[in-house]
């Protein structure tokens, strides 16, 4: 069976919200019937998921939507939950973790070689995104729409919104960027439309406005020597990626501090030989809520050891700025 063919006999799709994920939705529902139903969901917040709500004996495809990291058994208990309402599993369109996925269908009981969308490893491939995955896997049965589309995922997974549908999207969805009521109505309008309707013209200026405002904390950064930076968004409506993009890259900073209500959040350059996990790890401090190894986020008084502890590496690393 080709793999656009599969798409026909999808009834649900559980995606996740980024643009990547967005636009590769809206590739397969160019391919799909119409009364495909769309939830978007992170790979942690699963277990919020209510299969049996969506109704009976459907066919369900995953995009985008990794194993739960740290927690497999979040990810287990939701296809178990899957398989209790009577769904089945077509397909997993994903990029990042083949085995995690094999481990945990085989925890369930579920057959891992009866997918007919399986997916594959970033670190052990060139497919970096779930819109060049379908690409690689359908790129001869699609239509120039369709590919354009997943082209235009990849592009996004790859911090490239300079593409008409990756532009679009990104402006749209990033002045309200928890709403996945938008994310469904974009993804829906445009798997049949090129260009955006008034609805979405109007999220696309609020995000205007948003950049419009993000000069003003730029202006009034502070800057804690060593090339680290601090931003104050306490209280304040930002589009994150393109501030981070703009302070590590254009500015030159190392590592940026963005300050929020409730912890300090930590950010590095991703081509620095600088760890956060062990940083974290060697001064004691709880980082079980969020940190990999470019970012942290902990809680307020944590904040100045992990800042002295940054520009201890930073100085070890790269000496004095």
């Amino acid at each position: 069976m080709r793999i656009i063919d599969v798409f026909r006999e999808i009834d649900v799709i559980v995606a996740v919200g980024s643009i990547d994920g967005l636009l590769t939705t809206s590739g397969v529902l160019h391919n799909a019937e119409s009364h495909v139903k769309i939830v978007f969901c992170k790979p942690q917040q699963v277990g919020t998921l209510d299969p049996i709500i969506w109704g009976s004996n459907l066919r369900i495809l995953f995009i985008n939507l990794a194993v739960s990291s740290g927690r497999e058994v979040t990810t287990e208990d939701f296809l178990l939950r899957i398989i209790e309402a009577g769904h089945k599993i077509k397909g997993v369109l994903d990029e990042h973790n083949r085995k995690a996925w094999q481990r945990v269908f085989k925890a369930v009981g579920l057959s891992f070689n009866s997918l007919l969308i399986k997916p594959v490893s970033q670190n052990k491939s060139h497919i970096k995104s779930s819109g060049r995955l379908l690409l690689e896997l359908a790129g001869k049965e699609m239509d120039s729409y369709t590919r354009e589309l997943c082209e235009d995922a990849d592009k996004a997974d790859h911090g490239n919104f300079n593409t008409h549908f990756g532009g679009l999207v990104n402006k749209a969805i990033k002045s309200d960027i928890k709403n996945n009521k938008r994310r469904v109505y974009l993804a829906k309008h445009f798997a049949f439309n090129r260009d955006p309707d008034e609805q979405i013209l109007g999220w696309i200026k609020e995000y205007d406005t948003i950049v419009a405002h993000h000069q003003k904390i730029i202006e009034s950064r502070s800057d804690l020597g060593d090339k680290i930076v601090q931003i104050d968004l306490r209280g304040e409506k930002i589009d994150r990626t393109t501030l981070k993009v703009y302070l590590l890259t254009e500015l030159g900073y190392k590592v940026l501090l963005i300050q929020e209500a409730s912890h300090s959040h930590f950010i590095c350059r991703q081509n620095l030989k600088l760890d956060m996990r062990t940083i974290l790890k060697e001064n004691n401090i709880d980082a079980s809520n969020y940190v990999s190894r470019f970012s942290a986020k902990v809680g307020i008084l944590d904040k100045k050891t992990v800042i002295d502890a940054v520009r201890y590496y930073l100085i070890l690393q790269y000496g004095l700025e």
